[in-house]
């Protein structure tokens, strides 16, 4: 049983990485309830078990980052706090998926046409200290845009964590592009 779950998470893995890279698409996304294949597959011990995320939040000098001849965003700087289950920062080693929609507006479902989507495996500590950021106690994402947005753009930012050790988390910005 141990060796099917194992198994089971290695494919979904290797379905993930090799459905978001070179602009493919994603895997469909569900924000409410856990992956099964991967998260919550394993027990930490108590009292360790507190010390893990237990939130994700994005944090607010999540922004626009550099900007192109004609002013337009080429990209954002996401920032991203997780938490414990006391509310406190936590480091978090995992996997972080990102989606950006158009939002749609007057809609049941505000999520439009999906402009893009990155994913960043941060189970290594050597990738995990790349992204962490001592002061903010967040972690630091540049993600570049395949294309320019408009100014006045409303955005949707959809932001995942998914760890063998906790539930799936999920947490979403609503982002208007200044003009």
């Amino acid at each position: 049983m141990k060796r099917t779950l194992t198994l089971c998470a290695l494919l979904v893995a290797c379905v993930m990485l090799a459905g978001c890279e070179n602009g493919g698409d994603p895997p469909t996304v569900s924000t409410s309830s856990s992956d099964p294949a991967i998260a919550g597959t394993r027990t930490a011990p108590s009292p360790l078990d507190s010390l893990l995320p237990a939130d994700l939040e994005i944090h607010a000098f999540t922004g626009k980052q550099t900007f192109d001849s004609a002013g337009n965003p080429m990209g954002f700087e996401v920032r991203i706090k997780m938490l414990d289950a006391d509310g406190d920062p936590v480091k978090a080693y995992g996997d972080y998926s990102f989606a950006l929609y158009l939002k749609r507006p007057r809609s049941a479902d505000p999520r439009g046409t999906r402009l893009d989507w990155w994913s960043e495996d941060l189970t290594e500590h050597a990738d995990n200290q790349l992204h962490w950021d001592p002061i903010s106690l967040t972690y630091k994402f540049n993600l570049r845009l395949k294309q320019s947005i408009a100014p006045g753009q409303e955005l949707i930012l959809d932001t995942f964590f998914v760890s063998p050790y906790t539930t799936r988390l999920h947490a979403e910005r609503f982002i208007t592009i200044a003009e």
